[in-house]
C-alpha cells in the first residue's frame, strides 16, 4: 500500500478526469460553482468527491500517511480569460476550507501522491512557472486535499479573498460559514492596510471582526510578521504591548522561521534591537531551523549579511550552516559552494580585516 504525504509548501498540478459523489445533506451541489483564482484564471467545478480514505493515481492505491485524515478530491476546469497567458503556479492558491464538530475552520492545500516506496518526488510550483495557461485555453484539472476526519468541507478558496460556499442556506451552519469567509477576507486585506496603517486603526478592525493577534493570513504570517516586513513600528510594537508571541513560527520558503529571521532577512533595526532585548539571539539555532544570520546566508541575502556585520559586528567565521547529510560547515565555504559571489566577497572582506 502506498501512503499520500502532503505539504503546505510543495505542490503539484495533475490532469486527471473523476468521476462525482453527493455530499451530505445539508450542502449545495457544487457542481458548475465558479472561482474566480489568482492571476485571472476562471475555475469551474466538475465534480467533488470528499470523505475519501484512498485514491488511485497512476494505477497505484494511496492512503493518507495519518489514518486521521480523509481526502477529498475535486476536478475542476480552468480557463483563461485574459488577454495574456498566465502561470499554472496561480494555482497554488486554491485551498479546501473545512470546519469541525466544534465550529473551528480551518485551510487545506492541495497538493499529489507521495510514492514512499519509490520516492517520487514532491515539485514546488515554482518548477511550473514555464508552464502557461494560454489565453482562450480551457484545461481539466484535479486537486487534492486532506483534511480531519471530524471535520467537513465547506467552501473553496483561492487566496482567501474569493470563496465558494458548499453549504446550503438551509443548514444550520450556513451564516457561521459565511461569516467565516467574510472574516478571512477583512484579514487579507488587514495584510495590506498593516503596511502602512498605524496600529490602533488596525485593531479597532480586528476587533470589529474578532481577529486575534495570532491569526495568520493567506501566507501563514501574523500581524506582528506584517509589522517586521513592512518596517511599520507601530504595527509592530503595538502588537508586542498586546502580547502577540514573538516565538510564534512561520514558513519562508521552505525554512521555518521565527520574528527575529525576518527581522534579520528584512534589515529592520528596531525590530531586531527590540527582539535581542526580549533575549532573542541572533547566532543560535534551533533543532528545526538556522540562526537568523545562518540563514541571511542559506537564502542569500547578501544586504542582511553587511547588515550584521555592520550593526551587530556578527563575525561570520564563527557562524555554521547545517547539511543533510554531513557536519555542518562554515558560512564562508557555503556561499562559494553555493556560487553566492556577492556574499563571498563580503566574508571575504571580513576575513581580510581581522
Amino acid at each position: 500500500m502506498n501512503y499520500l504525504r502532503f505539504s503546505g509548501i510543495l505542490a503539484i498540478l495533475m490532469i486527471a478526469v473523476s468521476s462525482c459523489t453527493t455530499l451530505d445533506t445539508g450542502y449545495k451541489t457544487p457542481i458548475g460553482m465558479e472561482l474566480t483564482i489568482a492571476g485571472g484564471l476562471k475555475g469551474v467545478i466538475v465534480s467533488m468527491s470528499p470523505n475519501r480514505t484512498y485514491i488511485t493515481y497512476n494505477g497505484k492505491t494511496f492512503r493518507p500517511l495519518n489514518s486521521n485524515l480523509l481526502i477529498a478530491e475535486i476536478v475542476m476546469e480552468i480557463s483563461n480569460e485574459s488577454d495574456a497567458p498566465i502561470p499554472y503556479s496561480e494555482l497554488s492558491s486554491l485551498e479546501l476550507m473545512t470546519m469541525d464538530q466544534h465550529d473551528q475552520f480551518a485551510f487545506a492545500t492541495w497538493s499529489r501522491p507521495f510514492d514512499s516506496d519509490e520516492r517520487i518526488d514532491l515539485k514546488s510550483l515554482n518548477d511550473l512557472k514555464p508552464k502557461m495557461v494560454p489565453t482562450g485555453e480551457t484545461t481539466k484539472e484535479i486537486f487534492y486535499f486532506t483534511y480531519p476526519k471530524e471535520a467537513k468541507p465547506v467552501g473553496l478558496s483561492s487566496k482567501r479573498k474569493e470563496f465558494i460556499n458548499f453549504m446550503d442556506e438551509t443548514n444550520l451552519h450556513y451564516e457561521a460559514v459565511n461569516k467565516q469567509m467574510e472574516r478571512s477576507k477583512v484579514l487579507e486585506s488587514l495584510t495590506l492596510l498593516s503596511s502602512y496603517l498605524p496600529y490602533p486603526e488596525i485593531k479597532t478592525v480586528m476587533d470589529i471582526n474578532n481577529i486575534s493577534l495570532e491569526e495568520k493570513n493567506f501566507n501563514g504570517l501574523t500581524l506582528l510578521y506584517i509589522g517586521i516586513l513592512s518596517h511599520n513600528d507601530s504595527v509592530l510594537l503595538g502588537a508586542l504591548n498586546d502580547g502577540a508571541d514573538f516565538n510564534s513560527p512561520a514558513q519562508y520558503s521552505i525554512f521555518k522561521i521565527l520574528p527575529i529571521h525576518a527581522a534579520v532577512l528584512s534589515t529592520n533595526k528596531t525590530a531586531i534591537d527590540t527582539f535581542l532585548a526580549r533575549g532573542c539571539s541572533l547566532t543560535e539555532s534551533s533543532v528545526d531551523s538556522d540562526s537568523p544570520a545562518a540563514l541571511a546566508v542559506r537564502v542569500n541575502n547578501p544586504r542582511a549579511v553587511q547588515f550584521l556585520i555592520d550593526n551587530y559586528g556578527i563575525d561570520y567565521r564563527n557562524i555554521k550552516l547545517k547539511m543533510n547529510w554531513s557536519p555542518a560547515i562554515s558560512a564562508y565555504k557555503f556561499a562559494k559552494m553555493n556560487n553566492m559571489q556577492e556574499i563571498v566577497h563580503i566574508l571575504e572582506i571580513q576575513e581580510s580585516s581581522h
